[in-house]
């Protein structure tokens, strides 16, 4: 049967349906981020494991106002190596909700990310 002519009209299902298969490419793309970066942390996770951690991390950060990929995987690896601490931490929670800074919440992900690798690197150097 030809569907009645006018606007295309989505269905609550249809809706429900195409958010759920975004939400599981997404969680794909990240997981094999995950896997290509950081192989060692996650090489005895399986992949019921992997999906629950990237979910939470995809939930997380799009609370915080997370939007592009690159800034979901970066979250998604900062919540891997802090092992789930870094989202629930107040001073990290206030740095990403803060209203009054020319930072977008993506770009302030990419700056956890190089403050957590420079402190990183400061402590391997002082071992």
């Amino acid at each position: 049967a030809e569907p009645p002519p006018g606007p295309l009209r989505w269905t609550p299902q249809t809706i429900s349906a195409i958010k759920t298969l975004r939400l599981e490419g997404s969680v794909n793309q990240i997981t094999a981020y995950l896997r290509k970066v950081a192989p060692d942390r996650v090489r005895d996770k399986s992949d019921a494991e992997m999906s629950a951690l990237v979910k939470q991390s995809v939930h997380t950060g799009t609370e915080l106002g997370i939007r592009s990929m690159a800034a979901h995987c970066r979250w998604a690896y900062l919540s891997l190596v802090t092992h789930g601490t870094l989202p629930k931490a107040p001073a990290v929670r206030e740095f990403m909700t803060m209203e009054d800074t020319k930072f977008s919440p993506d770009e302030r992900v990419r700056m956890l990310m190089q403050g957590t690798i420079s402190s990183l690197k400061t402590k391997a150097g002082s071992h």
